[in-house]
């Protein structure tokens, strides 16, 4: 949902399916191609898959994240991106980014999600202090736990009105062997911050 200056996804409606993947969204399951039909869409679940693909996690029976099973052929790498289109009619200076990252540490391998940006496609920059990294060791028993991030970019140039902003959360492998940790990414966040001497009203 989009609304002035903010930008808010709370995956309630996301059902695991190519389908019903949120506008602005997009999924990669190989860090390269973007995911063009349901293969690589596994659905509903609450956790404890093997099978590689997209997963729409289930967790606390109530609460749907978008989110993955990576295997070595699935997410090691790939990615969720947003793109975003400034519509404000005004140039913006930055933007503050908010996130919750679920991981089920449920393997002795762990993974590790990080926040790239970019205000022109494949030209990526890391996000300072967005990187997090399940822990390798399995935990017994296993429980979704959360990490929240808040991050504040400054754009090395102004995002004009009608340019595009890229965010993608890569998630790969980071340590130890055998069967992975799942991820799952939830309540995204977006407060872009206007030009200096614009004052923006959100209706």
């Amino acid at each position: 949902m989009q609304k002035g200056t903010v930008v808010y996804e709370n995956f309630q409606q996301f059902r695991g399916t190519y389908q019903t993947v949120p506008a602005g969204f997009y999924v990669s399951w190989d860090g390269i191609n973007i995911s063009s039909n349901s293969v690589d869409f596994m659905g509903v679940h609450a956790g404890g898959a093997r099978t590689g693909g997209c997963y729409a996690w289930l967790i606390n029976q109530t609460n749907y994240t978008m989110g993955c099973q990576p295997t070595a052929d699935k997410f090691t790498p790939g990615y969720f991106e947003l793109r975003i289109v400034n519509k404000t009619g005004h140039p913006m200076e930055g933007v503050v980014v908010e996130y919750i990252i679920w991981h089920l540490n449920d393997a002795d391998r762990s993974g590790k999600i990080k926040l790239m940006k970019s205000q022109k496609e494949n030209l990526f920059e890391e996000i300072e202090g967005s990187e997090f990294i399940t822990p390798v060791e399995a935990a017994q028993p296993a429980v979704w736990q959360n990490e929240k991030r808040t991050l504040k970019i400054k754009f090395r140039s102004p995002l004009q009105n009608n340019d595009k902003l890229y965010l993608r959360w890569i998630i790969d492998d980071a340590e130890g062997s055998g069967s992975r940790d799942e991820i799952g990414l939830d309540n995204v966040l977006l407060k872009f911050i206007p030009h200096a001497g614009f004052v923006i009203s959100i209706q």
